[in-house]
């Protein structure tokens, strides 16, 4: 008797999965990496003695003081929301910022959450383009008076800072400035595109939404000034980090310190910016005379007081009545 084979089909991966995959290993590589790097060139004794004359007291102060700043940003983002249709009291866009901090732990780049938050706060609404432009729009509000604090702190820095330090600063903020300005130009190119163009889609509703928030001056002013406090308290609470260390750093220059390293966490490089943080603290912290060990012990603790902070999202998600997020699609 003659057995027939039969060919079984072999199931080849998809493309978008084996290139997310690729993705976070070459995330966890670079991370590794760089701090494998900074590893080997730090007095691992400095960084001990560090944390044994650590003033506990300060760090804490920074960790209250970052989940204040969160709380803030939970009402910018609540009301750049309001004018695109999201009534949600501010409890609940509270409870959907934490839960989005909280996934930040756990997801490959540090604007992940942004995506979880757009996906809760559309809840099953079909409006998630609108969810994902009102995080867009937080975001950008945040960036951009980042990059304006960085410029006036390098403008009043009383730590001579090296050329490159100047021109990474007014670079990136003219390329910041650049690509608001150019945003009509894009629209119009957009419309080039296929009808059916997602491009074109999300172009055309962040002109949407933008024409919305330019008519309620109101808003755009008072998101604007949260961003300012924010930023500013940001700043601050890394200074108290840099107390909790007796690190002999003045304190304007960490509105040059901090806001950059911030921004240097947000390349889509590493894994949730490990090893970018590290790496950029040791570089923007040596003109003010810190050494490597403390640069990297200080954004170390920035990150654990980030984290603590964002612990508070766990319990809001398993408390509360979020069921797992799943994958945005277009609508």
């Amino acid at each position: 008797m003659n057995a027939v084979a039969t060919a079984m089909p072999i199931e080849k991966p998809q493309p978008a999965a084996v290139r997310k995959f690729g993705g976070l290993i070459l995330r966890v590589v670079v991370s590794v990496g760089i701090l494998a790097w900074l590893g080997s060139r730090m007095d691992w004794s400095h960084v001990a003695e560090a944390f044994r004359e650590l003033r506990w007291g300060y760090w804490i102060a920074a960790v209250g003081l970052y989940v204040v700043c969160q709380l803030m940003c939970c009402v910018r983002w609540m009301w750049l929301s309001r004018p695109l249709g999201f009534q949600q009291s501010l409890t609940r866009f509270s409870s959907i910022y934490f839960v989005g901090m909280f996934f930040n732990l756990f997801l490959p780049t540090s604007v992940g959450g942004d995506a979880v938050r757009a996906v809760y706060l559309a809840n099953g609404s079909g409006r998630k383009m609108a969810a994902l432009l009102s995080v867009l729009l937080d975001r950008v509000s945040g960036v951009v008076v980042l990059i304006g604090l960085a410029c006036v702190a390098a403008a009043f820095s009383p730590v001579e800072l090296p050329p490159q330090f100047r021109f990474a600063i007014y670079g990136v903020a003219s390329c910041i400035g650049i690509g608001l300005l150019s945003l009509p130009v894009l629209a119009r190119v957009a419309q080039a595109l296929p009808e059916k163009n997602k491009i074109r889609r999300m172009i055309g509703r962040l002109r949407q939404s933008l024409a919305v928030l330019r008519s309620r001056p109101d808003i755009l002013l008072g998101t604007t000034l949260i961003s300012i406090v924010v930023q500013v308290l940001n700043a601050v609470l890394v200074w108290l980090i840099g107390l909790a260390l007796n690190l002999d750093v003045p304190a304007v220059y960490y509105g040059v310190a901090a806001p950059m390293v911030a921004l240097v966490t947000l390349i889509p490089i590493s894994l949730n910016g490990m090893g970018l943080r590290e790496a950029g603290m040791v570089l923007f912290l040596g003109p003010a005379g810190a050494t490597p060990a403390n640069a990297v012990t200080l954004a170390f603790l920035w990150f654990l007081a980030q984290t603590t902070a964002s612990l508070f999202g766990a319990g809001i998600y398993l408390l509360g009545h979020f069921h797992r997020p799943e994958v945005m699609t277009d609508e």
